[in-house]
């Protein structure tokens, strides 16, 4: 299933509510994969890419390049202070 640019903003605010703990996984899986916007495989690797990507680990999840970009922007301007996450933006 070919992803809505549209969805991505929505699945980085998501994934950061998870890291933040203020939502949990499965409702932010819920709320990507409402109305069938995304299916829920995809819903939970946009959120564990975030997870891994935050940590500096590695990952095997695929997400296409515009998502990986705004995710990747995002992260730097979000976390760029913290630990792990600086490895990857360098």
């Amino acid at each position: 299933m070919k992803i809505n640019p549209k969805l991505i903003p929505l699945a980085y605010k998501l994934s950061k509510d998870v890291h933040n703990e203020t939502i949990s996984h499965s409702d932010a899986v819920n709320i990507l994969s409402k109305d069938g916007q995304m299916n829920a495989g995809s819903a939970k690797h946009y959120l564990d890419t975030f997870k891994y990507m935050l940590a500096g680990k590695k990952f095997s999840m695929t997400l296409n390049a515009l998502s990986m970009e705004y995710f990747l922007s995002n992260l730097r301007k979000d976390f760029s202070d913290e630990g792990p996450i600086q490895t990857l933006l360098l």
